[in-house]
């Protein structure tokens, strides 16, 4: 029965589009980079040395995070989301065949959609030169074992232990938007791992708990030379090798937790909160006779109406524990990112008011980013997850109606994250003793810079998410597309290094203008 399952599960994952688009989003990005000799690469090492690809391993590994979690969220979720669970009691059907099956077949297709970077790496090294793109004395020889031994330890290792956690967080919790932050749990935790990082006395901790392994590869590739770096792999010991160990076993031990607290009766079973969520979706059928409704169905009724969904779709979102304990984490960030500011020499900036705009910009602009991608497409496909679809039709409520409010309801949260920032900013001054406020450059950056552009990446999953008509495929088309915009419109001048270290609190936007790479913050959305 297991052999079953698990080629059903290829058979479905490979007939799925969406495994293809994943596969060759990664391949096309890698193609991209290397081929145009658009590398972190310094001018005597190889755009394909052994310790650049591990380096790009581990950074698209990043990225494949929220590949996994389109993968591996949905095998068991996909039942129940379907009903079809229950049509399992009626088969022979064990808990080992059922559940080895799922996650194995899932994970296969997983680890082929990984093959992608690597083919589209290979690729890049052969046409870059081939074509004249960049010059041929950039590159080395390519040699198989250069490929494959980091994807082997560096970047698979990652997508075991993201597979597994998504995994579990479906068998423990049967709800879709647990992924949601069971990826912030892990970036915060990379996160913290950079704020640790200023501590030079904390180098082996930080070496060691850093999930994706990106840490314990800085600390020890950073003193190789070019000659090393273009003829050797790198070396997977002392803290490096303890980190891949303990992050894979922290993987197995998600998925033996998942599988032996797997029960068909327990997680097929129908919650009994189905029926309170009956009762709030009559809210909207109250709100509609609460309208008052005129002989015709348009102008004034179409507005009340368009208010009241509105109100709905906000709360449906305010009230939301997953959207809560994102933005929660945040505010957190934003909180360290400000407070500790930009020192030198352990002497803090002053709080000025630029400075505390400049800190907005960095991994408080990442959970914008995930609420924005991730809650609009939970916005537009809730009334289908809920089964609620079915009812509209029966409304006199035009069809722009419905989609115009789920998208007043995503500006407003638009402008609730594009407020938290100076709510944050002038405490935090107040805090420390500053009080030039300086409230007009506040809010120029907040409402005419930042709002601007949250609306700009709402409207395009907004797009996405109605032509692909699927939620997860949504997700995946939205933040791949996103990628590809970011290196296309650095191409040519694009350092990956610096696209990396985007996301570390203890680097300012101005620093990177004074490299010459960036006029602008990275992830404005515009």
């Amino acid at each position: 029965m297991f052999w079953n399952i698990f080629t059903f599960e290829l058979k479905y994952r490979f007939g799925r589009p969406a495994t293809y688009i994943y596969f060759a989003l990664l391949a096309f990005v890698a193609l991209l980079l290397v081929a145009s000799g658009s590398t972190p690469a310094s001018e005597k090492v190889y755009h394909n040395s052994p310790i650049l690809i591990a380096n790009l391993y581990l950074l698209f590994s990043i990225f494949g995070i929220m590949i996994a979690s389109a993968v591996m969220g949905v095998p068991l979720y996909r039942d129940l989301e379907h009903k079809t669970g229950t049509f399992l009691f009626s088969y022979p059907i064990s808990k080992s065949a059922y559940f080895m099956g799922r996650f194995w077949g899932s994970f296969v297709a997983l680890v082929f959609i990984s093959l992608g970077g690597v083919l589209g790496y290979w690729l890049g090294s052969i046409i870059g030169p081939g074509t004249g793109w960049t010059e041929e004395l950039r590159y080395g020889p390519n040699t198989f074992v250069n490929y494959f031994q980091p994807w082997l330890t560096l970047w698979l290792p990652n997508m075991w232990f993201a597979a597994t956690l998504f995994f579990a967080l479906i068998v423990f919790t049967r709800n879709i938007k647990s992924i949601y932050s069971g990826g912030i749990i892990v970036f915060i935790g990379y996160l913290l791992t950079n704020f640790l990082a200023q501590d030079i006395e904390n180098k082996d901790l930080v070496q060691i708990i850093d999930p994706f392994g990106l840490n314990s590869f800085d600390y020890q590739s950073r003193y190789l030379t070019p000659y090393e770096q273009n003829n050797f792999l790198l070396n997977i010991d002392g803290n490096l090798l303890i980190n891949r160990l303990l992050w894979s076993a922290i993987g197995l031990a998600f998925f033996l937790a998942a599988y032996f607290s797997f029960s068909f009766t327990r997680f097929f079973q129908i919650k009994q909160g189905k029926i309170k969520k009956a009762k709030e979706d009559t809210v909207i059928s109250k709100a509609l006779n609460s309208a008052s409704i005129a002989v015709s169905f348009s102008g004034s009724f179409q507005w009340k109406i368009l208010k009241a969904l509105t109100r709905i779709e906000i709360k449906n979102i305010a009230k939301d524990v997953y959207f809560r304990s994102i933005l929660l984490g945040g505010l957190i960030f934003l909180v360290l990112d400000i407070w500790l500011g930009n020192t030198l020499y352990s002497v803090p900036s002053h709080p000025v008011t630029s400075v505390i705009i400049e800190f907005k910009s960095f991994t408080y602009v990442i959970f914008v980013f995930i609420i924005l991608v991730f809650f609009t497409g939970e916005t537009l496909h809730r009334d289908k997850s809920t089964g609620y679809s079915s009812i509209n039709d029966t409304f006199p409520v035009n069809d722009s109606v419905i989609i115009g409010s789920k998208f007043l309801g995503m500006v407003f949260i638009c402008f609730l994250l594009a407020s938290i920032p100076i709510l944050v900013g002038v405490v935090i001054q107040t805090l420390k003793g500053y009080f030039n406020y300086n409230l007009s450059t506040y809010l120029i950056d907040s409402f005419l810079i930042s709002f601007p552009d949250y609306i700009q990446m709402v409207m395009l999953v907004f797009a996405i998410h109605l032509f692909v008509n699927n939620k997860f495929a949504g997700h995946a088309a939205s933040i791949g597309l996103w990628v590809i915009l970011i290196v296309l419109r650095n191409f040519g001048s694009f350092n990956f290094n610096l696209f990396f270290y985007s996301y570390k609190p203890n680097y300012t936007w101005s620093e990177m203008n004074g490299l010459g790479h960036f006029s602008e913050p990275l992830f404005w959305f515009n």
